[in-house]
């Protein structure tokens, strides 16, 4: 994750937010920084300024029957973008700010926070402006895109606070389709959002059980009225809510309020225009969906220039925001159909695996000028308003953490699943085995890629090694399971390997008091395992370490007893491999299988009704008797190496079966 470093800029006028129309006489107070405060004034009187914003919607205007001139669009976007570098260039300390942060070599992109108070800013196409004074690159580059000192500009609403979020690891996902006023790419969007979700669906052969698992983080509103919104709100709560909708004028109300297009609860056909405010307590409804980060606009041409005048996407946005939804993305005219999905791409693609949301949409802007920007402006119409407080960072990598996680598990469950089948269920899969085994070895190649999405933080590097070490050890037995005991074999020797990093990793001394994610004894215990399953020797000290360590996660408790004991019993059970001799104290086979077995207890005693901390356990100890210690493995083993197995294979055998008969009734 890059550097990025903040840049506020405060544009304040006297009086309250509303009522008050755009003029140079009007003067706004300007705030960067440490810098001295200075006035600024617009270059527009207000309907003057509409006029052009009016210029700025897409060819066809089917109440006027007139096209508009391309070349007059882009002469227009060009005079903008002039008029509101002068503005920004204007204010001291905003140039020196942003090339002062990136002074720092680590430091790759400057957040630029505009802060307004007065509604009527919100109209101000900010992110069109060209580049101003200070900033290297030339004047005739766009602000928003030049590459020297890059600037990723959002808004924030002054009375807003910034929000203390949690950054959402399961996601789940509200989207809101509507059409009374014309055609959307609904399609489109739906499968845009299928596909970001994707890789946290478990893999299924069977089309109604994928439908069954994308409802779990998708809820769909194809003909949504307000009404419908605030239904679905009430009974869930939604990390992410895209809206698909038409811009357009509510005439019914004093003002003329930008809303959106929305379907009349009684008549579907008639349109219901919905404001920011009034969706907001829609979506937001007491005691629910606290945990709503992010809420996606999507406002596609009508075609209706007189839709968006006297406001823009923008104060839709604005008004969102300001009753405290911390991120809103939407835009400030509408979009083509083509930037519309490709927003939806961009961010549901990336926000969901906790990739830093300026970077994102940096470089959706970035991507949306690349791509179309001769005949549209969708790369300039892209706004953003958030409230983002600083401790957002950690929080991404939790989320990184967790969704790369969640989607190894997506892949490997059902090669889980595949494993624990009886023989006697098997039969059709081994007729087949050849076509089974190249799909789950394309699975596993998503899984190594899947890998490189972790966070690299050394804060979750040996739990993110260890995760590593147990989806080589799970493809490994699934290649046991059809008898590719080559694969199976290697994929246990490079499952060690990371096992090792891992345990070095954890046992090293850190510069940040030795924090980290990973239990010390999870990681040890297996590296021992597989140590004794590939016949290598290991230090006993090993051993000790491993059980000083669940000892004292026992002790402390916080959440690790159901884990510490769980690697108890295994420590236990790999005393059985180890002569009489080199056992603690001489433990006898009957003593070490009954403290095993006792450790084993203590899981399905605390275990509160979390299955799978019961049948991971249960899968770790199968895998002794279905898999390390067969006959047939056992012989593969033989043929690989010189080394003969300690202890008795026969004392291991009746101890895992003692101890998977203590959870005999559970999964």
């Amino acid at each position: 994750m890059q550097k990025i470093r903040t840049v506020t800029l405060e544009l304040l006028r006297k009086g309250p937010p509303h009522n008050q129309l755009l003029s140079p006489l009007t003067e706004y107070l300007s705030l960067c920084g440490n810098f001295g405060t200075t006035v600024v004034n617009v270059p527009w009187e207000h309907a003057q300024f509409i006029s052009k914003v009016r210029e700025l919607f897409y060819p066809y205007d089917k109440g006027a029957k007139v096209l508009t001139h391309l070349h007059r669009r882009k002469q227009v976007i060009n005079e903008l973008a002039m008029e509101v570098a002068l503005i920004l260039g204007s204010i001291p300390g905003l140039a020196e700010g942003i090339t002062g942060c990136t002074k720092d070599e680590n430091l790759q992109l400057t957040h630029l926070r505009l802060v307004i108070s007065a509604a009527e800013l919100a109209l101000l196409p900010f992110e069109l402006s060209k580049n101003i004074e200070g900033i290297p690159g030339g004047q005739e580059n766009w602000f928003s895109l030049q590459t020297t000192k890059p600037v990723f500009m959002t808004r924030q609403v002054r009375n807003v606070s910034p929000r203390k979020i949690k950054w959402p690891v399961e996601p789940r996902i509200l989207f809101i389709a509507a059409s009374p006023g014309g055609g959307i790419p609904l399609d489109n969007h739906i499968q845009a959002l299928i596909k970001a979700i994707q890789p946290w669906i478990k893999y299924s052969e069977d089309k109604g059980v994928k439908v069954e698992e994308i409802k779990k983080m998708m809820t769909i509103l194809p003909q949504a009225s307000v009404e419908d919104i605030e239904e679905a709100c009430s009974n869930n709560e939604y990390t992410h809510i895209h809206i698909l909708a038409h811009g357009m004028q509510d005439d019914k109300d004093p003002g003329k309020p930008y809303g959106l297009a929305m379907h009349d609860i009684d008549n579907p056909s008639k349109i219901d225009v919905v404001t920011g405010t009034r969706l907001a307590k829609a979506i937001c409804p007491l005691s629910h969906n606290l945990g709503l980060a992010v809420v996606t606009v999507a406002s596609c041409n009508s075609g209706a220039v007189s839709s968006v005048v006297e406001s823009t996407g923008a104060s839709f946005a604005y008004d969102l925001h300001r009753e405290g939804i911390p991120l809103v993305v939407a835009s400030q005219f509408p979009l083509t159909f083509r930037g519309s999905i490709m927003m939806v791409e961009e961010v549901y693609g990336r926000f969901l695996w906790g990739e830093d949301p300026f970077e994102v949409l940096h470089n959706l802007r970035t991507k949306l000028y690349a791509l179309k920007s001769n005949d549209n402006h969708d790369w300039a119409s892209l706004v953003v308003y958030e409230s983002l407080d600083g401790s957002m960072e950690k929080s991404l990598l939790d989320t990184r953490y967790m969704q790369a996680r969640r989607a190894i598990d997506a892949i490997l469950g059902p090669a889980d699943d595949f494993i624990d089948k009886k023989d006697e269920e098997d039969k059709e899969d081994k007729a087949s085995i050849k076509e089974l085994k190249l799909k789950y070895t394309e699975m596993f190649k998503a899984v190594d890629a899947i890998a490189k999405k972790f966070p690299d933080d050394d804060f979750y590097l040996a739990e993110v090694l260890g995760l590593q070490g147990s989806a080589e050890k799970r493809k490994g037995g699934f290649y046991s399971k059809i008898g590719s005991f080559e694969e199976s074999f290697d994929a246990l020797i490079e499952s060690r390997k990371y096992y090792s990093k891992a345990l070095d990793r954890a046992l090293m001394s850190r510069e940040n008091n030795g924090k980290l994610k990973s239990s010390v004894h999870w990681l040890v215990t297996q590296y021992l395992s597989l140590s004794t399953v590939v016949r290598c020797e290991y230090d006993m000290g090993y051993w000790h370490t491993a059980k000083q360590s669940a000892d004292i996660d026992i002790r402390v408790g916080k959440g690790q007893v159901v884990w510490g004991h769980a690697s108890l019993a295994e420590l236990y059970l790999l005393l059985l491999m180890k002569e009489k001799e080199e056992r603690p104290g001489s433990l006898s086979d009957k003593k070490v299988t009954e403290l095993a077995v006792n450790h084993a207890k203590k899981v399905k005693e605390l275990f509160g009704g979390d299955t799978f901390k019961v049948s991971s356990t249960k899968r770790q100890f199968k895998r002794y008797i279905d898999w390390w210690w067969s006959s047939k493995f056992q012989n593969f083993i033989d043929g690989k190496t010189s080394e003969k197995p300690k202890g008795k294979s026969k004392s291991l055998h009746d101890c895992v079966k003692e101890l998977l008969s203590v959870f005999d009734g559970h999964c």
